[in-house]
């Protein structure tokens, strides 16, 4: 026999299946002569793509870039691309490194230029990024040639015009070649962004605007967006009936950290553009009172009661003391309406609310739903120098949410800010058998693990220091 036949693929599945996802260097020593062999093992070598940016780290970036412009068929088996912290600055042998990269792959650089939407901007100021260790070409020019494209993570700098310009580019067309139906983001699923704070310090959120329609992705069913401002403009009610496009209406899980300059009226709109929400998680540790002025809390109570039927995890943090706000209308945090929730993380204080539909005193347990199997209390906020909450007899209270007939099947108490009493919760649960765990800082809910790897990667680097870091790098050896 001169070959060997052509065996099924699902056979080569059931080998993989033994192995694990970073296991490999198994699948290369594998040697099975085989048809159907490489059919099978490349859309597991090509499916996942991750650079965390460090220097060592830094050429795999153009290698792949070089990969996908070079090999469409290959480009078209990368699913998901984590590109979290690959902007970060990692010290002045990396200017050195840049340069070097430059020269070996100018034949790419102009590839990419040419067949990613970058054509618009001048070439030479953005060869002048390159050559300095701006990066944000290179991360534009490789999501422009992702076609498949299904899992996003990814850092963004404002003001970016790079990732602005090919937007519009790959709207208009698909980069695999003539006749194919495959563009660029009609593919993505789940998406995960953060505002890259060591190149502005913080200051600079992620924009959504007409420019940048991360939201109107046509598959797009989870989106986690940390440090984000919302132009009010585009989710206005007149924008949204003469946008072309529109939210996906697949968009079901949403988790968002708001700048501190978003105005509520961006968030309102964008949440009134939601179809259907399963999971929704929101901080708006940013956001300063007077913004809630206009509205009241109840105003986000009103929007969410839309999905009643459909919200299975409920995650605010952040919305303050809205019993301690005079002029707000009177409301009882509806949350026992919501007959699926499953999961909820809330300040006591914003779970008591103004409430109207039950005689003081207050008793948290009432606004909750029962069969939650994980109920969390954040530590309630500093007011007016004052360090008690406004939740009467708030450590019986917090005893009381664990014995109730049908208690959560797990608590936790996530201290931001002041930390909540607690024993009697914990002798209620210890009595009951219920889990009780207690974090530090941590945010909780859909976007916790990205918000940590965000916030513990970001590096404070100064734009001004670029030229004394060159000068620096010349004496430095390249490794």
């Amino acid at each position: 026999m001169n070959f060997a036949p052509a065996l099924p693929l699902e056979v080569f599945d059931l080998i993989f299946s033994y192995f694990k996802d970073d296991d490999k260097g198994l699948w290369y020593r594998l040697s099975l002569i085989n048809h159907n062999w490489y059919a099978a093992v490349t859309p597991r070598l090509y499916h996942t793509f991750k650079n965390n940016g460090d220097y060592s780290e830094r050429e795999r970036l153009w290698q792949f870039l070089q990969t996908v412009i070079a090999s469409p068929e290959l480009a078209a088996h990368v699913k998901t691309v984590d590109l979290q912290h690959c902007l970060k600055y990692t010290g002045p042998k990396s200017f050195c490194l840049a340069q070097f990269l430059c020269s070996k792959y100018q034949h790419t650089i102009q590839q990419g230029i040419a067949r990613s939407g970058l054509s618009d901007l001048q070439e030479s100021p953005l060869k002048h990024a390159l050559l300095n260790d701006d990066r944000r070409p290179l991360v534009a020019m490789i999501l422009a040639f992702l076609p498949a494209l299904e899992t996003l993570y990814m850092h963004v700098s404002e003001p970016d015009p790079y990732l602005r310009a090919i937007f519009p580019y790959l709207s208009l067309h698909s980069l695999n070649g003539p006749g194919s139906n495959l563009k660029v983001f009609q593919q993505l699923k789940p998406l995960f962004l953060a505002a890259d704070e060591q190149a502005s310090g913080g200051k600079d959120p992620i924009r959504i605007d007409g420019d940048i329609p991360f939201v109107y992705f046509p598959a797009l069913h989870e989106l986690n967006l940390l440090h984000v401002n919302l132009n009010p403009h585009v989710f206005s009610r007149t924008t949204r009936i003469h946008h072309p496009n529109g939210v996906s209406p697949l968009l079901s899980n949403v988790s968002i950290v708001l700048h501190k300059d978003t105005k509520l009226e961006g968030f309102m709109g964008f949440l009134e553009c939601i179809p259907h929400l399963i999971n929704f998680s929101v901080s708006f540790s940013n956001t300063p009172d007077s913004e809630w002025a206009p509205y009241g809390r109840i105003a986000l109570w009103k929007r969410l009661s839309r999905f009643e039927s459909s919200l299975r995890s409920l995650d605010l943090y952040g919305m303050g003391e809205p019993s301690l706000q005079p002029d707000t209308d009177k409301f009882c945090a509806p949350v026992w309406k919501f007959s699926e929730l499953k999961s909820l993380y809330i300040e006591p204080t914003v779970l008591a609310g103004n409430c109207v539909d039950h005689k003081p005193p207050v008793q948290l347990m009432h606004h909750l739903p029962g069969g939650l199997k994980h109920l969390g209390f954040y530590g309630y906020k500093k007011v007016r120098g004052d360090n008690h909450s406004s939740v009467s007899s708030l450590e019986s209270q917090l005893e009381q949410c664990a014995m109730m007939s049908c208690p959560p099947e797990r608590i936790s108490v996530q201290a931001v800010g002041i930390s909540l009493p607690i024993l009697k919760l914990q002798t209620a649960c210890r009595q009951k058998g219920i889990p009780l765990t207690r974090k530090r800082l941590g945010q909780g809910g859909l976007y916790s693990e990205f918000a940590r790897s965000s916030f513990r990667h970001s590096r404070p680097y100064h734009p001004g220091m670029q030229q004394a870091l060159l000068d620096i790098a010349g004496h430095l050896p390249r490794q």
